[in-house]
């Protein structure tokens, strides 16, 4: 559980990241530069992680880094299905639905 005060500050953070945090453009050729960027900053950092960037629904970049499963492109689907549901990044609902005492099972 998050104190109370520190949950309204990371809501508020996360707020102002999606309002900052936006592409004016962005072209399937800015996607697959982005994600070689994440690529290379994954294995200089020596994690394993699944990569899918879309926009408006169309893959445009995904790659699955070894040690990686099956699992990881599921989870990245689900957190998908709650950002385009809630139109929030899903930390942000998290912290939403704590901060109401309330959980995604809810």
């Amino acid at each position: 559980m998050i104190d109370e005060k520190d949950l309204e500050s990371r809501i508020r953070q996360c707020i102002q990241e999606e309002e900052e945090l936006q592409f004016r453009t962005f072209t399937n050729r800015d996607a697959l530069e982005l994600g070689l960027n994440i690529l290379k900053r994954a294995e200089e950092e020596n994690k394993s992680i699944t990569i899918d960037i879309e926009r408006h629904g169309q893959r445009l970049f995904h790659y699955a880094m070894y040690g990686t499963s099956m699992d990881n492109d599921q989870w990245v689907e689900r957190k998908k299905c709650v950002v385009n549901r809630v139109f929030k990044s899903s930390y942000h609902f998290f912290l939403w639905l704590e901060h109401r005492g309330q959980n995604l099972r809810d």
